[in-house]
């Protein structure tokens, strides 16, 4: 499937959604949520159509992670309740 996405791009480097797409595709579990590349792909996708909401709830949903992570592994979450992330 990602090779489809490597072809869109290939044949127009302005398509948005292929951005999105691919980032969707490398940013999961079963990737163990490789942010760099899909963040990347994320931002030329709202650079590329900034109206492209999608790409925005993609990208929140990973910083939301990478902040949840950071507080976590370095002791932010105290247990007092206003930093405790709701997810583990």
């Amino acid at each position: 499937m990602r090779r489809l996405f490597e072809r869109a791009l290939d044949l127009d480097s302005n398509l948005a959604e292929a951005y999105l797409a691919r980032a969707q595709l490398t940013w999961n579990a079963r990737n163990k949520f490789p942010h760099a590349p899909a963040i990347e792909d994320l931002q030329r996708a709202v650079t590329v159509n900034p109206n492209l909401a999608e790409a925005y709830l993609e990208l929140e949903k990973i910083y939301w992670r990478l902040t949840v992570v950071s507080l976590d592994r370095t002791g932010g979450n105290d247990g007092s309740g206003g930093d405790r992330p709701l997810l583990r």
